[in-house]
């Protein structure tokens, strides 16, 4: 093969010197000189499908326990506390029934702003109640859950 080879690059005007030192490249990394891995070195098995089951059963105790926030603010300063609670994805109901009606129009607008800008929801609950919740957990009321039943 070498010969038929050094006369076409001998045609092409190519040194034959420079095609043994490709071949000899070539030869190198040829897949006779190619190791198998030993399967077993260096070996772990994923997480995933040595401690998944074939059922469908989930398990919540493995997963960290989420704790509702109850806040009953007295003043507009309480609201930073509200929003650090959001950010940190820790739903909150939030009780403003004992607060004047100019605060806790305030509360309620920076809650908002805060809500807003973590992609969170507040829903009302009822008069001077309101459920604030991070954008990790979910709110359906009686309107949702009705009109989810019936699509």
């Amino acid at each position: 093969m070498g010969s038929f080879m050094d006369k076409v690059y001998s045609i092409m005007g190519v040194d034959v010197g420079d095609t043994y030192e490709e071949e000899q490249i070539y030869e190198d990394y040829t897949r006779d000189s190619y190791e198998e891995p030993d399967p077993n070195e260096g070996y772990m098995p994923s997480r995933r499908s040595s401690s998944r089951s074939n059922s469908r059963v989930n398990r919540f105790g493995d997963a960290p326990q989420m704790k509702l926030v109850i806040m009953q603010p007295i003043s507009f300063e309480e609201s930073r506390d509200i929003a650090n609670h959001l950010k940190e994805r820790k739903p909150i109901v939030v009780n403003l029934e004992s607060v004047d009606n100019a605060t806790s129009r305030r509360i309620v607008d920076f809650l908002s702003g805060a809500v807003y800008a973590l992609d969170g929801d507040i829903k009302k609950v009822s008069n001077g109640i309101f459920l604030i919740v991070p954008c990790n957990v979910g709110v359906m009321d009686d309107e949702s859950a009705y009109s989810d039943n019936w699509e």
